[in-house]
């Protein structure tokens, strides 16, 4: 009885853990987590699919950014090739990051009162977007910033 008990804990444990590691991904795009216990490292590609709805990826993003698997968890966040024009709030709360790669989307600016949340944040990039202009101050409060 006790070794039938023990088997079932160990696969109940083996199933929570599965659970933990599977994110759910936006439609045609590839996510791909690093999860060894909690999520610490998410990216989000959607290069080579024109055809995403930009509102339901966002809202997906940002049930996806806000669940317990990845919120006060995520150290790397990369979100490329996507139809994002704006920064979700939800990357706004994520102040474990430390790496921040916004690359290769439709962004026309950034949020205000939202980098200055992530303390942590080490390096970011948003390259080839469409940010025409930052307000001033933007940056400020991100002292272990480098890059």
């Amino acid at each position: 009885m006790k070794v039938r008990w023990l088997v079932h804990l160990i696969f109940l444990t083996v199933q929570f853990r599965a659970a933990l590691s599977t994110v759910k991904c936006p439609t045609n795009c590839t996510c791909i987590p690093t999860c060894t216990g909690p999520c610490t490292s998410l990216t989000v590609d959607c290069q080579g699919h024109q055809n995403i709805d930009r509102e339901k990826f966002t809202q997906l993003l940002h049930s996806l950014l806000s669940s317990n698997q990845t919120y006060c968890h995520l150290r790397s966040l990369t979100i490329v090739h996507t139809p994002l024009t704006q920064v979700p709030r939800s990357i706004c709360r994520l102040q474990t990051l430390t790496l921040l790669n916004l690359d290769n989307n439709q962004l026309t600016r950034l949020p205000d009162n939202c980098f200055s949340n992530l303390t942590a944040l080490i390096s970011f990039s948003a390259s080839k977007n469409s940010i025409t202009q930052l307000k001033d101050g933007l940056f400020d409060g991100l002292r272990n910033l480098v890059t």
